[in-house]
């Protein structure tokens, strides 16, 4: 009994010695989230990319499935190297403009990181005031 006494009292006397600390702690875990919430902001712009850059190769695939198709159908050379020289002329179409679209995408992402990120730290900022200010 008298083990929990002084217990007690040796965590009130802490308390009174480090009020700050107690003070700040419930602040302490928006501090703490800082860090994941800024590594979803940037898994969450580069899963976007994947899914866009994964979108047009799936398209591109079935465009080459097209051209195997126009080559079985093929009767003539001419047939084949028409099929296979307007396949690659869309193809490099394709792939300059989808360059085109993942720079307008990676800076939009990119952003949208910023902009979570300053909202972030300028909540963290709010929360370390009040800390400092009890400090």
């Amino acid at each position: 009994m008298a083990d929990d006494k002084s217990t007690q009292t040796r965590l009130s006397e802490s308390a009174t010695a480090f009020p700050s600390f107690f003070q700040a702690a419930p602040h302490l875990q928006r501090l703490m989230l800082f860090g994941p919430r800024m590594q979803a902001a940037l898994l969450r712009a580069s899963v976007s990319q994947q899914k866009e850059t994964a979108s047009f190769l799936a398209h591109r695939c079935d465009e080459k499935l097209k051209l195997a198709d126009q080559i079985m159908a093929a009767t003539t050379f001419k047939d084949v190297f028409s099929a296979c020289v307007t396949f690659w002329q869309d193809a490099a179409a394709q792939f300059a403009r989808e360059a085109g679209r993942a720079v307008e995408v990676q800076s939009r992402n990119a952003l949208d990181v910023v902009d979570e990120l300053r909202s972030e730290a300028s909540a963290a900022a709010t929360t370390v005031e009040p800390m400092r200010r009890a400090a």
